[in-house]
Formats: C-alpha cells, structure tokens, sequence
C-alpha cells in the first residue's frame, strides 16, 4: 500500500464568497508548481486542531498555478469548517495531500450535464472550465438559495461559461427555476450526469433521475464526507 504523499502549502488570500462559504488560495511557499490535476480532483486538508477534510478543487486545471478550494461554515461542524474560518490566516502554512480524483470527468460522454446545489459548485466549476477549455459539450446547473449565496460568482461570469450556465434560485423569479424532473427527461444520447452538493439536493436529483428512468452507468455523484466516513 503507498503511502499518501502530504505537501506544505502557503494561503495565498481568503475571500468571502457567501455569508458562510470562504475560499482559500493554496500555493507552493517558494513559488514553485503544484502537483497536476484533473478536474474533478480533491485534496486532503490537515488543520489547525488536528482535523482533516476533503475538499474539491475549484479552478480548472489548465487555470491552476495554485489550489482553491471552498469551504462552507456548518452550523453543526464537528470542527473541520470551524477550524478553517476561525484559525486560518493568509500566509499561514498549512499541509494538504497531493490531488487524488474519484470523480472524473467521462471521456466517452458526447454531452456533460453538471448539477450542482450550493457548496457543491466546487468540483463542477473546475470541470466547467476544464470542458470550456477544450470546448466540450456541457450545460452546468448551479443551484443557489439566492443571489447573495451565490459561490463563485465571478468565475460563472467568465463568457466562456455563462453561454453554457443556467441559474436556479430558490429565491428568484419563478420562471428562472429547474424542473429537475423535466430538465432530465430531455437527455440527449451519450449524456453523463454529474451531481454534487447537500443531502438534500442529491436525493432529490437521484430521484428525478430514477423517474425518467436515466441510465445509471451515467450518473456520476461526489459526497462531500469527513474522512473518517465510509469511502465515497
């Protein structure tokens, strides 16, 4: 068995994406590259007070002389998120894994359908931009309680994935909501689904997508899970 490899890493800049969503610029501490990655990839993050979690890496590879991941403050934290939004400074050194992927993108899709409901924009904004740098086929779903939470705005502002984008918020206007029901009936052939994001969500997409019947060797999902969990 190998031996996970664990890396030192500087925070480069925090920034406030949402009322509860930080995002954290991870770079080498003397300049040099990062370990490569595929979109999709994680990476363990050790922090202060002994915790370690997984968290996405939300920047397409070919953008990606640092790391960004986004971590959202949970109510109930068992003191991972806690950790990171109390405790972590820029310019503090932290140690993360190197890039381990179990969520891939699907090289035989002819179409990709990302969903994403909240802090589980991460992984599916890097293969968004993974997909738009290559100009793949792909529609990416993002689903928000509201504008104001909302993470990575900026980045869905960016022409090469706004053309691809639709919005849902559940505090919009009506007409601007998913039928998740309806949006996954209208799969095209060859289509692969990715889903990341709350329980809640995940279920009901699963559910949608039992309902009209969507193949399960194309439905793709990524757990978010501390890592004493059970393997995703």
């Amino acid at each position: 068995m190998s031996l996970e490899r664990t890396l030192t890493v500087r925070v480069e800049r925090i920034s406030r994406e949402t009322p509860e969503i930080l995002a954290f610029e991870l770079a080498h501490p003397w300049g040099r590259a990062l370990p490569g990655y595929e979109a999709g990839a994680h990476i363990d993050v050790h922090m202060p007070g002994g915790f370690s979690r997984q968290y996405s890496l939300a920047r397409g590879p070919s953008n990606a002389p640092s790391y960004v991941i986004g971590v959202k403050r949970e109510l109930a934290s068992r003191g991972g998120s806690a950790s990171m939004h109390e405790r972590v400074r820029e310019g503090d050194l932290i140690a993360i894994s190197t890039p381990r992927n179990t969520f891939p993108l699907r090289e035989e899709a002819a179409h990709h359908l990302l969903m994403a409901g909240g802090i589980g924009m991460t992984p599916l904004l890097a293969m968004a931009q993974a997909l738009a740098a290559r100009g793949a086929s792909f529609t990416l779903c993002v689903f928000a309680r509201s504008e104001e939470h909302l993470a990575f705005a900026e980045a869905l502002r960016d022409p090469a994935l706004a053309a691809h984008l639709r919005l849902h918020l559940d505090q919009g206007d009506a007409s601007q909501r998913i039928d998740l029901q309806a949006l996954l009936a209208e799969r095209a052939p060859d289509t692969h689904l990715y889903v990341c994001g709350p329980g809640g969500f995940m279920k009901a997409v699963r559910d949608a997508a039992a309902k009209t019947d969507w193949p399960g060797d194309a439905l793709h999902t990524e757990y978010f899970a501390a890592r004493s969990a059970p393997p995703r």
